[in-house]
């Protein structure tokens, strides 16, 4: 009899076991899904909040190849700045720089590319990631008005190949 209620606890351990696994793979099946959604620029869900998602490559970035994304070109093309709008940005502008010779400070010098509006859509720029002085950025508005910006450059980041932020939109 203790045989048998030993057998009976490992088989239902290991289907316990089983099924806990099942579960966990079907969790990052769905993650990953999501991810590949999130980077094609799929629509904004009632639950998910308004958000510029910026991230930046050494390689080409898969929304690249997604013939739903909008490619903008610098003079160098060697790194990719990946930005995934979920919901509404007005006024989006990819801008040259340049440094003022008296105030050292940087200035907008040119417009590479003006949007007036952007929904549920990502944009990859083919550029470069300077690690000094950056020459490029962009900046856009949300809808209540707020004002983002974000320099395009390396910062940095310590045993990363890629970086990224997010900016919720108020």
């Amino acid at each position: 009899m203790k045989t048998c209620i030993k057998i009976f606890i490992l088989l239902s351990l290991s289907l316990f076991l089983v099924s806990c696994g099942t579960d966990k793979l079907s969790s990052e099946t769905d993650r990953s899904d999501a991810g590949i959604s999130s980077q094609t620029g799929s629509e904004t869900t009632a639950d998910e909040k308004p958000s510029v998602t910026i991230n930046t490559y050494y390689e080409e970035p898969a929304s690249a190849k997604d013939k739903d994304a909008i490619i903008l070109k610098g003079e160098i093309n060697d790194y990719f700045v990946e930005i995934i709008i979920k919901g509404k940005v007005l006024e989006f502008e990819y801008l040259l720089l340049k440094q003022d010779s008296k105030t050292k400070e940087l200035v907008e010098s040119g417009l590479n590319g003006k949007y007036s509006s952007l929904e549920n859509q990502t944009v990859v720029i083919k550029t470069e990631l300077p690690e000094e002085i950056p020459s490029k950025k962009i900046k856009w508005k949300s809808v209540s008005g707020k004002e983002y910006e974000y320099i395009i450059r390396d910062y940095g980041a310590v045993d990363a190949k890629d970086t990224k932020k997010v900016y919720p939109l108020e």
